[in-house]
């Protein structure tokens, strides 16, 4: 009787986790093969960093809501607590980003290669728009909502290979700055469909309480302590090749390691 009550929340987690495979093919077929190396190789240094910081904001901000929600009914002070910290965690990176960017810009192109000045810029609008997606999946985790989770990640997922074929079409899809465009919006569709998913049963729940914003913040920094060196060297590699070797072999070793992950 238990196996047969969660059967169907396994079916639709196994669904989930297979979204990011056919996201990985779409891109073997629909990016890599049709964007120049520069531009790619500069894709990949901002969706690096875009990762990095998205992981440690969720470590920080998102994990603990979703341990504390699963433990109470009342979980609207949580919801809070976790948003303001998530606002105030991406605000600060994104000043941080713009700040540095010269310094980071010669870092990791300096040959100059590509237009990672400019494309960095993307980066805030990308945390803006991904945010409510991020936290509506991990309060849907803490109900264990998996259904709900893989229309949100479709939507991000089958939605970013949609349009970026349908820019192919048309032949508007060229550039770095072409795909993160199109991420942008796939993101957006996401967060909007998470909202329409989640926004009825917060409407009466929100609140403020310092108890809530204070258990937050303590596990918060504890998840993201732990989190913070496995994030960042996940990604070193992108960093030591962009900055030794150059923007066109970060492309084609990004490449490789794709679909090596595949398999």
């Amino acid at each position: 009787m238990e196996f047969g009550r969660h059967i169907g929340k396994g079916i639709w987690g196994f669904a989930d986790k297979g979204l990011p495979a056919i996201y990985g093919l779409g891109f073997v077929f629909l990016v890599i093969r049709v964007l120049p190396e520069a531009e790619y190789g500069a894709f990949v240094i901002v969706q690096a960093i875009f990762l990095v910081a998205t992981a440690l904001g969720t470590a920080f901000a998102l994990q603990p809501l979703t341990k504390f929600a699963a433990e109470t009914e009342e979980y609207g002070p949580y919801v809070v607590a976790s948003l303001l910290l998530s606002v105030g965690y991406y605000l600060l990176v994104s000043i941080l980003l713009l700040v540095f960017k010269g310094p980071l810009v010669s870092l990791l192109d300096p040959k100059g290669h590509a237009s990672l000045s400019l494309l960095l810029n993307y980066i805030p609008v990308l945390f803006a728009v991904a945010l409510y997606r991020a936290f509506a999946i991990n309060l849907l985790q803490a109900s264990y909502q998996v259904q709900k989770i893989f229309w949100i990640d479709a939507a991000y997922f089958i939605g970013t290979i949609g349009l970026i074929y349908i820019a192919e079409q048309f032949h508007r899809f060229s550039t770095a700055q072409d795909i993160l465009l199109l991420s942008v919006v796939a993101l957006a569709t996401s967060s909007l469909l998470a909202f329409g998913l989640t926004y009825r049963p917060l409407v009466n729940k929100m609140s403020f309480q310092w108890q809530a914003f204070s258990k937050i913040w303590h596990f918060g920094k504890y998840t993201f302590g732990g989190n913070a060196m496995y994030s960042i060297f996940s990604q070193l590699d992108v960093i030591f090749v962009s900055t030794f070797v150059g923007v066109t072999s970060e492309a084609v070793y990004n490449a490789a390691k794709l679909l090596t992950r595949l398999f």
